[in-house]
């Protein structure tokens, strides 16, 4: 059996699924979607796709302790201080290394934290077109028509590097090309709030934002999750934030994108701009 554990934020996650199923496309074995609900990404992986995939929810404790006893761990990091025998740290493998070993062992986990630097994002258009966007999503998405706008995304919240292009250049380069259709978004709604009366920008309507998890600390606030591993990210995603960043994040696909920061958000879109409709 091969373990894809997919944990982190929505970026993340995807992209990190986006690997395995690149991996494990010619081999003949039963495969398990680990997608944990948690402050990262509160909404789980049927809310947003329709594939008929065998799926848990379950977090990296209960699969430690449940799941893996016989596993090989093909992992990025050893984040909970796992006992397993067998423990392989993939970061430097190459592409026909993984792939043997999801041959070869018996039974792996495989953890990563985005798109495995063996791979680009030709390597993952067979993984993304097999994907089936849940229809509720592609409901939300149909009226907006962006395929000939220029995509921004604005990452805040936790994000600690700034971004290639600053609030007010971004303003500036919108109302100095007028002639210019952009499709904007972001995190904060402080920042869509800037940019939505603007006769030339299109923004998806979201219902609901990423929240700081401790309300008594800023974005970059260290903070401990559920499996009690600490991070200088205070964030929560709920549910809804997670399905409507999905949204934006499949329209932003849709567009000529402009490289705004090196988001693992903004990599999933230009992998995402791979799929065939």
């Amino acid at each position: 059996m091969i373990h894809i554990y997919c944990d982190g934020g929505l970026g993340n996650r995807l992209l990190m699924l986006f690997s395995s199923l690149c991996f494990i496309k010619n081999i003949k074995k039963p495969f398990i979607i680990h997608w944990p609900c948690n402050n990262w990404c509160g909404c789980n992986f049927n809310d947003l796709f329709d594939n008929d995939y065998n799926t848990t929810n379950f977090d990296l404790k209960f699969v430690d302790t449940h799941v893996i006893q016989k596993c090989t761990l093909l992992l990025h990091e050893n984040q909970i201080n796992h006992k397993a025998n067998n423990i392989i740290y993939n970061v430097n493998l190459s592409k026909e290394s993984i792939i043997d070993l999801f041959r070869t062992e018996s039974d792996i986990l495989y953890y990563g934290n985005g798109l495995h630097a063996s791979l680009n994002y030709n390597d993952l258009i067979e993984s993304i077109n097999s994907l089936q966007i849940s229809k509720n999503i592609i409901d939300k998405i149909s009226k907006y028509n962006v395929n000939d706008y220029y995509g921004v995304h604005i990452r805040g919240t936790d994000f600690p590097e700034a971004p290639f292009i600053t609030i007010d250049q971004l303003e500036k380069e919108i109302t100095t090309n007028k002639n210019k259709k952009y499709f904007i978004c972001s995190d904060e709604k402080e920042i869509e709030d800037i940019f939505k009366t603007m006769e030339n920008i299109t923004i998806f309507k979201k219902t609901s934002y990423v929240e700081r998890l401790d309300k008594t600390k800023e974005w970059q606030g260290r903070i401990t999750d559920n499996l009690n591993r600490s991070f200088n990210f205070n964030v929560n995603r709920k549910k809804q934030s997670v399905i409507e960043g999905f949204c934006d994040m499949l329209l932003l696909s849709k567009t000529k994108l402009v490289k705004t920061s090196n988001s693992s958000f903004l990599k999933c879109a230009y992998a995402l701009s791979k799929k065939q409709v």
